[in-house]
């Protein structure tokens, strides 16, 4: 019977898929095909993680075969693993995972555009603004929100969603005085920002933990309704042919912005909703 290995082992696979390697999200058991590996003060664990996906494919065509392919502890215990200074160790992670995500990226891309291409093709899209909560209108935010006011209402600016995620750590915070004048552009959870001023076309959906708060002239709002879910309309509009799109929409040489009207007009295409929460589902992966 298996031993119960904590959270934060690392698993490695010895028999048919040779070398595999996960971190352990929970305590747990697991069969003879896989072993543990806890490392010492000299590795860490997503270090040697990613260290096996260099060399998986080389363990898999040295590992001998009877019935199916497997190695041993020996084999194993017997690799070399390069061991550099613990501050490389975090480069070589930080790498790894940025290009795993630029992989899965362009995957989910492909796999979006495959499914919605045709549909604009087609020219089974219809405006933007269709789409929208009529109690919630597509709306810009506050002009001048001022200095940051400790303990004020939060204000979403187009820096604080730089990769598609709100920052909260250093976000400004306005008067309620300010705030109060802009209530129509106040934010609710499932909420897509997109903006439209500065570095135009980023996205990001609203968190619960900022209901309540604000943006900037800066960033448009987009409350939809039933229809269709915001992380779709998000692949949408990321989609290749919406990004040159958007670029030859935008107006301004020295302050370059989207209008708004231009925005409630993009062609949205809507499949049914399983289809949308299939492509939801990749995404959220």
């Amino acid at each position: 019977q298996s031993k119960m290995w904590p959270k934060g082992t690392l698993c490695i696979t010895i028999a048919a898929n040779i070398a595999q390697t996960a971190i352990l999200g929970f305590d747990s058991c697991f069969p003879d095909s896989v072993v543990g590996f806890i490392s010492g003060k000299e590795v860490t664990q997503i270090y040697v993680h990613y260290w096996f996906g260099f060399f998986q494919k080389i363990l898999e065509e040295q590992a001998p075969q009877v019935a199916q392919k497997n190695i041993n502890l020996r084999i194993l215990s017997d690799l070399q693993v390069m061991v550099p200074p613990m501050g490389l160790q975090d480069q070589f992670v930080s790498f790894v995972k940025q290009t795993d995500k630029s992989k899965f990226t362009e995957h989910f891309k492909s796999q979006f555009i495959e499914l919605i291409q045709p549909l604009f093709d087609a020219g089974q899209t219809e405006p933007m603004n269709n789409l929208i909560r009529p109690d919630r209108p597509v709306t810009y935010g506050i002009l001048k929100p001022g200095t940051d006011i400790p303990g004020g209402i939060p204000i979403v600016r187009v820096k604080d969603y730089p990769n598609g995620v709100i920052i909260e750590e250093d976000m400004l915070h306005t008067t309620p005085e300010i705030d109060a004048k802009y209530t129509r552009s106040h934010l609710i959870a499932g909420d897509l920002l997109l903006s439209i001023g500065g570095s135009i076309g980023r996205m990001a959906i609203v968190p619960a933990s900022l209901e309540g708060a604000n943006i900037t002239q800066h960033t448009a709002r987009l409350s939809f309704g039933d229809r269709v879910l915001p992380l779709y309309v998000r692949g949408v509009i990321e989609m290749p042919y919406m990004q040159d799109l958007i670029a030859s929409l935008v107006k301004g040489v020295a302050q370059k912005g989207l209008n708004l009207s231009d925005v409630k007009v993009l062609p949205i295409s809507v499949p049914e909703m399983e289809v949308q929460k299939q492509l939801v589902a990749i995404y959220e992966q």
